[in-house]
């Protein structure tokens, strides 16, 4: 059992070398400070080896502790893998998850309002979205599209099948489903900051302080729906119809705290939520004029201007 422990603290010591090489390739300090804590966790005195008289007991747990570990920093530091094909492009890193985000030209509408807090660093509300580069369902969504063609029925005298003429055809709305989790503090800081953007997203400037800033009358912002890559849904534009988040009773709250500079605020947030978001395609007349083809949507040529 002695040699055993030596070992441990050995290996132990090597995955923390490990785990710190991997989380210094984490661009989010929210996820470093959020991982920074699952480091310990390898530790053999955290695994309670001394409840265990059996020295294959523990090292079973100790071995099991340091996969799940590697594991989660492993997807911490890429979160997209590359598809092992005999294709150059699927051996390329792709995100392919479910994203909303601002447009470039309307960012600050969401990430303007920072804070500066100790040390000179800028905080904000949506920070966590801001360094995602927008809303990220983490948890694979379910998403539902569906398209229709609207048609005129004419029946003269004495017919017995009418005649359908057709009139346009439409796009329906695309209803995002997902479930997000407040595990750590970074996920929790997250749905904050997804609550706070869906807020955003459906609300019009209106009121003195438009007034005095000169945006009065703007209404929601257009944002950009990105899901499964070039084909799926490629950068296309939509506005928020409606929301739903789940406040259940029947899950634990956790306290996220946020510092506003000269005061910090605390709040609750669900340890599980299911969230619902009702996207609307919003293209612009000049666009539909002059880029949209169908045998582009039919060969896939015209996959890079949004159309579903």
């Amino acid at each position: 059992m002695a040699e055993f422990n030596r070992t441990s603290r050995t290996i132990g010591s090597w995955l923390r070398n490990k785990a710190s090489t991997e989380l210094n390739k984490v661009n989010n300090p929210l996820v470093r400070s959020g991982l920074g804590s699952i480091v310990n966790a390898i530790d053999p005195r955290i695994l309670g080896g001394s409840q265990f008289g059996d020295a294959n007991v523990f090292r079973g747990e100790f071995d099991q502790r340091a996969a799940e570990l590697m594991a989660e920093l492993d997807q911490a530091a890429s979160p997209s893998k590359a598809i092992t094909t005999g294709s150059d492009n699927l051996n390329v890193n792709y995100d392919w998850r479910a994203r909303l985000r601002p447009k470039n030209g309307g960012q600050e509408r969401f990430y303007s309002a920072a804070n500066q807090v100790q040390g000179g660093f800028e905080d904000s509300l949506m920070r966590p979205i801001q360094e995602s580069n927008g809303l990220v369902f983490m948890n694979t969504p379910n998403v539902f599209l569906a398209s229709s063609a609207d048609y005129a029925s004419h029946q003269g005298q004495g017919m017995q099948y009418p005649v359908n003429t057709y009139q346009s055809s439409r796009t329906a709305e695309i209803t995002v489903n997902s479930e997000f989790t407040a595990n750590d503090i970074y996920e929790a800081r997250y749905f904050l900051a997804m609550k706070s953007f869906l807020q955003t997203s459906v609300k019009g400037y209106f009121g003195n302080q438009a007034l005095s800033d000169g945006t009065a009358g703007s209404p929601p912002p257009v944002l950009l729906f990105e899901y499964l890559g070039e084909h799926g849904f490629n950068k296309v534009p939509v506005v928020v119809v409606q929301y739903s988040i789940s406040f259940p009773p029947g899950v634990d709250y956790v306290p996220v705290e946020l510092d506003h500079g000269n005061e910090g605020t605390v709040t609750y947030v669900p340890t599980q939520s299911d969230v619902s978001v009702t996207l609307m395609p919003q293209y612009t007349p000049r666009k539909l004029r002059n880029n949209f083809d169908v045998q582009g949507i039919a060969n896939g040529k015209n996959y890079t201007d949004g159309f579903i």
